[in-house]
C-alpha cells in the first residue's frame, strides 16, 4: 500500500497504477486514491499554482 499511495501522491495515474499492481478493477485502486486524498486535500492551497499566483 505504501508504494501505491506514494505513486499517486507524486502524480501517478490511477489507471497505470491498476496495471502496475495487476488489479482487474478500479475498486481496489480507489482505496489508495481515498487515502491519498485525505493527505493532499488539506495541503492543496499550499501547493496550488493558482493560489500561489494570488499570493505573489
Amino acid at each position: 500500500m505504501a508504494f501505491a499511495t506514494r505513486y499517486l501522491e507524486n502524480g501517478g495515474d490511477m489507471y497505470a497504477l491498476q496495471q502496475i499492481l495487476g488489479h482487474t478493477s478500479l475498486e481496489m485502486v480507489k482505496r489508495y486514491v481515498h487515502s491519498t486524498t485525505r493527505k493532499t486535500v488539506p495541503n492543496f492551497p499550499k501547493y496550488s499554482p493558482l493560489d500561489n499566483l494570488k499570493r505573489a
